[in-house]
């Protein structure tokens, strides 16, 4: 176990470092002086393993303490007991952290490949290894991140224990959960997309239900029981299971491992691969198509599972916690006026919820590894005239295909609103199309985004800083909105108006510039 963790740590560390002496070399004044010279400069190599080390440390403590402050914060707009909402909700999430974050076996990874392929270290040494490192660093992080918090929290040190060792548990399970699944169905489970994405839609959901439950210490200390149990059978099976260097060299092939950026789940090409059973197209319905029309009813078309799968579960959800909403409020009239109260005073909490479900990125994505990684390379799909024509008619299809989604969102607030007892209907109207305007906003805002920013170079990564420190400003725009303290109607006609003017814009600068922007990164 020694032998295997001094190997893991020089292999990491050679790792780190040439590929931050990488990062230098492509300087433009390091390369100039030292060229491919910087990997035998020692104090390069040292400076790359410093800064290896402290960017490692700082983005998972970084990390951990935003997913903190996010539970936190979220916690505290709930009425009630923020203390029991931040404990309901953390222990949620650590269990869908169970299914959708625990796949330290089952990920693919560059150093993976030279520990088990290149080198041929002991499977299960390594195994072993990268379960107990992984579960010291999350620990730490999590303990720091408690002692940060627990000033606003005041819990019991005992329970903090207690709720780290949970974790502790849940992700040994979580770990033979996902090595059993591999076994049996000969894919990973995130890579399940359709159980995956509702086991996460179905968490968010429950997790959303704190304001109905009280968590007591009791229950706390038997969920620790209970899963110390499964921890065991979990562990054992593990420690049994015989195949680990089958699975290593399944899943680290060469293709999928450059392929990763630094150990992401499976070849992403499966997010937006196009199903066999969409590449039948009825000629009925593009008999009167022509050009981009033409072009772009084909590929919505072929990607119709790709965009209404997920949406559909979306609009299902949304459909059922309203209706659940609606139920509750005419059985316990009392909890109508609480739900009006937070609907009206957290209207701007709306773009935030919009910009997570939007199913555009998704299928800007699919735009690029599916139709614009092969056409960009002519001349002629760069011309202003085909890029304006064609990102009309994607903007249209986008703007239909969302639209579902701000429809039952709009209906369903209108109808809280109105059953709660709410009869300015100028209010409920212009909400609905407060509502409705902000899904036609994030339509068009990821599709000018990827026109005008075009993030993915020639194999298909996301290298753009400027796209997404620009998406990363979106997000912190749209919460800085969400905590202005505006009249409601104001919010809406604002909203309105902006996003008339937005396309409009958007429209313009395509036109101007996306013939310089849209094309694929070096």
């Amino acid at each position: 176990m020694i032998k295997t963790w001094y190997y893991n740590f020089k292999i990491d560390s050679y790792y780190t470092i040439n590929s931050y002496l990488d990062t230098f070399r492509n300087l433009p004044i390091i390369n100039d002086l030292v060229g491919e010279n910087i990997y035998g400069i020692k104090i390069f190599k040292i400076i790359g393993f410093i800064l290896g080390f402290l960017a490692t440390i700082f983005n998972k403590l970084f990390t951990k303490i935003m997913y903190f402050g996010i539970i936190y914060y979220i916690s505290t707009k709930i009425p009630g007991d923020h203390i029991n909402h931040f404990l309901y909700i953390y222990l949620v999430l650590s269990v869908l952290g169970l299914f959708i974050n625990n796949a330290t076996i089952l990920n693919i990874s560059v150093r993976k490949y030279l520990s088990l392929i290149i080198f041929r270290m002991d499977s299960l040494n390594y195994t072993r290894y990268n379960l107990l490192n992984n579960i010291i660093l999350s620990t730490i992080f999590n303990l720091i991140a408690f002692l940060i918090f627990n000033s606003f929290l005041h819990l019991d040190y005992l329970l903090i224990l207690i709720i780290l060792l949970i974790n502790i548990f849940l992700k040994i399970i979580g770990e033979a959960f996902n090595l059993y699944y591999y076994d049996k169905n000969y894919i990973p489970w995130y890579a399940d997309e359709k159980k995956y994405f509702a086991l996460i839609v179905i968490s968010f959901v429950v997790a959303a239900t704190s304001y109905f439950f009280k968590i007591s210490n009791l229950f706390i200390y038997v969920f620790c029981i209970i899963s110390f149990i499964l921890f065991i059978i979990s562990y054992i099976y593990l420690l049994r299971y015989k195949n680990y260097r089958v699975i290593y060299k399944l899943l680290n092939t060469y293709e999928r491992v450059m392929n990763s950026k630094n150990s992401d789940n499976f070849s992403r090409e499966e997010i937006v691969k196009i199903k066999e059973k969409d590449k039948i197209i009825d000629n009925k319905i593009i008999k009167n198509k022509h050009k981009y029309d033409l072009f772009n009813t084909i590929f919505f078309l072929r990607h119709r599972d790709i965009l209404y799968r997920s949406l559909n579960i979306y609009n299902m959800v949304i459909s059922f916690i309203f209706i659940g909403v609606i139920i509750y409020i005419l059985i316990d009239n009392s909890f109508g006026v609480v739900a009006s109260k937070y609907l009206i005073n957290y209207m701007g909490y709306i773009p935030l919820i919009m910009f997570f479900i939007s199913r555009a990125p998704i299928m800007t994505q699919a735009m690029f590894y599916n139709s614009d990684h092969a056409m960009l390379r002519y001349n002629f799909f760069r011309e202003k005239k085909v890029i304006l024509g064609l990102f009309k008619k994607r903007l249209i299809s986008l703007i239909k295909s969302n639209l579902s989604t701000g429809l039952i969102m709009g209906l369903g607030i209108c109808l809280i609103l109105i059953i709660s007892g709410g009869n300015n209907y100028l209010f409920i109207g212009s909400y609905f199309i407060y509502v409705i305007f902000l899904n036609l906003f994030f339509s068009t805002h990821y599709l000018v985004l990827y026109y005008l920013l075009q993030p993915y170079n020639r194999d298909r990564r996301n290298t753009s800083f400027e796209y997404s420190i620009t998406i990363f400003i979106s997000y912190f725009l749209i919460f800085f909105v969400s905590e202005l303290s505006v009249n409601p109607i104001v919010l809406s006609i604002s909203v309105i108006i902006f996003t008339i003017i937005y396309i409009a814009i958007s429209l313009l600068l395509v036109y101007l510039f996306a013939d310089k922007t849209f094309k694929i990164k070096n």
